[in-house]
């Protein structure tokens, strides 16, 4: 996807993005 600023939050790659935001 394309996220730089905020993960999406209703897309597959949001989850997936959401793990890794939640490591940042």
């Amino acid at each position: 996807g394309d996220f730089q600023l905020e993960p999406p939050l209703d897309t597959e790659e949001g989850q997936a993005a959401a793990d890794e935001w939640d490591e940042r």
